[in-house]
């Protein structure tokens, strides 16, 4: 397996390892989440989602956009 990817096994063995430990702290991460999630606020903001909004923009509600700068391309000749 490690001639096909072009690396030392040890790398591979580490590559796994890592990830593995990414794909754990993550369900964690999700697991601590959903066990402090209040049910009820949840469900609310399902609710207000749901209502499709509908209403006109309101006074100062539009985006302000910083200004960008354009580059000059150099011509190589």
């Amino acid at each position: 397996m490690s001639d096909l990817e072009g690396v030392a096994v040890n790398q591979l063995i580490n590559v796994a390892i890592a990830e593995k430990l990414a794909q754990m702290r993550t369900a964690k991460w999700f697991a601590d989440r959903i066990a402090a999630a209040d049910p009820k606020a949840g469900a609310q903001l399902i609710r207000d989602r749901s209502r499709g909004g509908g209403e006109k923009p309101r006074k100062g509600d539009a985006i302000k956009r910083a200004p960008t700068k354009r580059s000059r391309r150099s011509t190589v000749a």
